[in-house]
């Protein structure tokens, strides 16, 4: 078994990076959706 499986590995940091992409942008949304005045309203934060 001379054949690294390098090529699995980048197709799985490739998946990877996406996922994290992903995940970053819905993070940062949720926090800006947070810390705005209707974001609070919606969380209940307020007393509307």
């Amino acid at each position: 078994m001379g054949r690294s499986n390098s090529d699995e590995i980048k197709k799985n940091m490739d998946l990877f990076e996406k996922f994290l992409f992903i995940f970053t942008i819905a993070m940062i949304g949720v926090c800006i959706y947070t810390f705005t005045p209707s974001g609070k309203r919606w969380t209940g934060e307020t007393d509307d």
